[in-house]
């Protein structure tokens, strides 16, 4: 949380209240047009599973469509002081980031079939979703029954951590595979793992 206290000439009043809407205005371009392209994911989702009836492709639009749904509000709420942005920014937005996650640690699973092709890569996967539904819930517990804060805090980062984690075993495992499939999710997911930390940087960085 943070205050940004300013002291400002009657005149200039006109010209801050600019910078400020211009600011949220370019932040709100910015995670709308993230939006559309989770939207674009959610139909490409809806036809590959029409055209192939496989499940993995409704895991993953389920997974887009949370994320949209957390950029989107994002994008809606910023830096409005009111009741529904406390309560998104405190703990909605971390339910919407890691139900979309444990939907997309499904459609890896499913769609490398690992069960049966990497039983090792199943098992980091499965235990990432056990991960994430235990920090879910003490998260949840956390947020509505204890007041302690810090707490709440640790078991999001340490579930965030978990999955940078499993993010760098991937990559890693798809690099000592041959599997042609393994190396295309793995060079997504440097890209996932690069802009992860960048964001991190960005978040608790004063050098935006």
């Amino acid at each position: 949380n943070t205050i940004t206290p300013t002291l400002v000439r009657d005149f200039y009043l006109p010209t801050l209240y600019n910078q400020l809407q211009n600011d949220k205005k370019l932040n709100s371009i910015i995670t709308y047009l993230v939006c559309g392209i989770m939207m674009m994911m959610i139909f490409y989702s809806f036809a590959g599973y029409y055209a192939s009836r496989r499940i993995e492709f409704l895991h993953y639009s389920a997974y887009a469509f949370l994320l949209g749904i957390m950029f989107f509000f994002k994008a809606v709420l910023y830096k409005l002081p009111i009741e529904s942005n406390f309560f998104f920014e405190s703990y909605f937005d971390f339910m919407l980031q890691a139900g979309g996650t444990l939907f997309y640690f499904m459609f890896l699973r499913s769609f490398t079939n690992s069960r049966s092709e990497y039983p090792l890569l199943n098992k980091v996967l499965y235990t990432q979703q056990v991960i994430t539904i235990a920090g879910m819930l003490a998260f949840t517990i956390l947020h509505f029954f204890t007041q302690n804060f810090t707490i709440q805090n640790q078991v999001e980062n340490l579930v965030k951590y978990s999955w940078s984690a499993c993010t760098v075993y991937f990559i890693g495992y798809a690099i000592f595979n041959k599997s042609k499939i393994l190396r295309y999710l793995a060079f997504g997911h440097v890209f996932l793992l690069v802009f992860g930390f960048l964001s991190l940087y960005l978040i608790n960085s004063p050098n935006r």
